[in-house]
């Protein structure tokens, strides 16, 4: 391939140009058919140009890149990590929620029962803490391992990361564990000696686009003894659907059952197949969206907006990557998510305001107790009604005891 810099040297001051020349005299040296180092190189060159305002308004960042290296924009892409870094954010955003919507994955990962605590009162927020995911081993290149999400639940610690690809992850999981046991390092007092405990681990698979039989545990050995098996729990998006995922309580993860979709476009050859895919990921998008805004007795406002948006993201991601732009502009999916996030907000608000309507007349206690009634009559959940009414748990209970025998 012919080595065309005229695009670059168009839009770029002489000190620019100059440090490009001595970058492709660095990148000269560098051997084309070591791919690790090729990756490595576009990955720093992207996230450099990213990084950049100027540069990344002025420039197409591929195609640039793939002048610098002499190869084509199709290897940019596909050596590219700027995909994955989409996805992981919007992945990241959906635990950034309120408890009782991630909770339930917790749960399902670990077998413990934190939504129930929460619900209760026996789990509050200043129980539960994100913790920074970086860590920069000193080593002589100063490495930085990144995890997805580290959570530290009461005096228990949790690390969950986020893969797109289904490989074995056992190495990074034993380089995170033990990055994060030193982190939170004790002097035990009664031994002598420093107590480094690993997190519980576990890995959320989003789609199944290899052949791994292999779990992703590891032993601690120690003079030819094994010390510990340290188990990685899994979630294999593919293996659920909508309702799995609601009787679960999975509901952060709902969005992403649109993702399953992605490999077999991925695969797709001709325009008749990717059209059936196509039909088969509106419809399924729109059952996702039917069931996010039926959770409005379940989940806060600010969750179901959230379900919402990044189900909206998620498909503008398909619609750019495999159609096109098609569902947007003939309108496959006809919605605006304010409209929709406004929609089912709506019937909140009616169930609230039929409530206080009723008990105006009879006084504010009276009519709090209206609202609660009409909330239970509606399928609310008791935490939910405790929060908006200022009743006891014991007190909804009583009103639901009090609708059940009429």
């Amino acid at each position: 391939m012919k080595n065309n810099t005229e695009y670059t040297e168009k839009i770029l001051d002489p000190s620019a140009q100059e440090a490009i020349f001595n970058l492709r005299e660095v990148i000269g040296n560098i051997t084309k058919d070591n791919s690790e180092d090729l990756k490595a190189l576009v990955r720093v060159l992207e996230k450099l140009f990213d990084n950049n305002k100027a540069i990344a308004q002025s420039l197409d960042i591929d195609k640039t890149i793939a002048q610098l290296l002499n190869i084509s924009e199709d290897k940019v892409k596909k050596l590219s990590n700027r995909e994955n870094a989409k996805l992981d954010a919007i992945m990241k955003k959906l635990f950034e929620t309120s408890p009782r919507m991630f909770l339930g994955t917790i749960d399902n990962l670990y077998e413990t029962n934190y939504r129930q605590q929460y619900l209760t009162g026996r789990l509050v927020d200043s129980d539960i803490k994100f913790l920074p995911t970086e860590f920069v081993r000193e080593t002589f290149r100063f490495e930085v391992l990144r995890a997805d999400i580290i959570l530290q639940i009461k005096d228990n610690y949790y690390q969950i990361e986020i893969q797109t690809s289904h490989d074995n992850m056992a190495i990074r999981f034993a380089r995170y564990g033990l990055e994060i046991g030193l982190k939170k390092n004790i002097f035990n007092p009664e031994t002598g000696a420093l107590k480094i405990e690993l997190p519980e681990q576990s890995v959320i698979y989003l789609e199944n686009n290899r052949n791994n039989p292999r779990p992703n545990d590891y032993e601690i050995w120690w003079r030819n003894e094994k010390l510990a098996t340290i188990q990685v729990r899994d979630l294999k998006i593919w293996e659920l659907d909508i309702d799995d995922m609601l009787e679960k309580n999975l509901y952060n993860l709902l969005p992403m059952s649109i993702f399953q979709y992605r490999i077999r476009l991925k695969k797709a050859t001709s325009k008749k197949e990717k059209q059936k895919i196509k039909n088969e990921f509106l419809k399924k998008a729109k059952q996702v969206l039917k069931k996010a805004k039926a959770l409005s007795s379940k989940l806060v406002d600010g969750d179901i907006d959230l379900i919402i948006t990044i189900l909206g993201e998620l498909i503008n991601y398909f619609d750019s990557e495999f159609f096109g732009g098609s569902i947007e502009r003939l309108g496959e999916f006809n919605m605006t998510f304010t409209e929709e996030i406004q929609g089912y907000r709506t019937r909140i608000n009616t169930a609230l305001k039929e409530g206080k309507a009723e008990g105006l007349a009879e006084g504010e206690a009276k009519g709090i107790i209206k609202v609660a009634k009409n909330l239970l009559k509606k399928g609310f959940e008791i935490d939910v009604i405790m929060e908006t009414t200022g009743l006891s748990e014991e007190e909804v209970k009583k009103l639901q005891a009090e609708i059940e025998k009429s």
